[in-house]
């Protein structure tokens, strides 16, 4: 059985409706990772409660809007490497929905494309890889492991002041005056004072046998801010 997941807002035109097709468990795994990573408790339950077989934008109102883009933008393609592992065409699909997802929301006013990172949210643990105190850099790392076939890199440089455990879980990285906010649900205070942020992610486990004729068979993602 088939259903859909419906870009739209309430009360619009169903001729201006983006959709994606696909089957009733593949919707229902979209709700699932919506409702596990979106910040707000609130919007999970929504989530949840509305049933598997089905997803439209305009039952939500735009602050839930903006998270499930969020969410879809940043970490969908990653999950479904977890969750459809070997599965090329399933993680192509998936791909489809992502892209149509953010031509829609860039042109909505919900999605400002690279231009607009934060928040960052990364559901994972991360500790400090190096930290140059001399030179005024830090890196954190999560690295890929059997749960994760990721591995992430939060690098910070031009660094004057920071106030952030050494071992952080569940991360958002967002802009503060001066630099960036560095927040776990256990540290909300968290903060790098700093000129750059480098975010990396990928789940190349050799560079030496990367094929680069077919890199869209990996997972690559980047934030460089500010920008050039």
């Amino acid at each position: 059985m088939s259903s859909c997941v419906f870009l739209n807002r309430p009360g619009e035109d169903p001729a201006w409706t983006f959709s994606w097709n696909a089957s009733v468990g593949m919707v229902g795994w979209v709700k699932e990772v919506l409702a596990r990573l979106v910040p707000s408790q609130a919007l999970a339950a929504k989530l949840l409660v509305r049933g598997p077989d089905w997803l439209a934008f305009n039952a939500y109102d735009d602050d839930e809007v903006r998270e499930m883009v969020r969410v879809i933008g940043q970490r969908l393609e990653v999950e479904a490497l977890k969750s459809f592992p070997g599965e090329d065409d399933v993680r192509a699909h998936v791909g489809e929905l992502v892209d149509l997802v953010l031509d829609w929301a860039g042109g909505r006013g919900f999605w400002g494309g690279y231009r607009d990172p934060f928040p960052l949210w990364l559901p994972r643990s991360f500790s400090v890889l190096w930290h140059d105190e001399e030179n005024g850099a830090i890196c954190f790392q999560s690295p890929a492991d059997p749960v994760e076939p990721t591995e992430v890199l939060l690098r910070f440089e031009g660094v004057r002041e920071l106030r952030v455990p050494p071992d952080l879980s569940t991360v958002a990285v967002g802009l503060v005056a001066g630099g960036y906010s560095l927040t776990t649900p256990d540290f909300p205070g968290g903060y790098v004072l700093a000129e750059r942020f480098f975010y990396s992610e990928d789940d190349v486990v050799d560079w030496e046998s990367f094929d680069a004729l077919n890199y869209e068979k990996y997972v690559m993602k980047s934030v460089t801010h500010p920008l050039d």
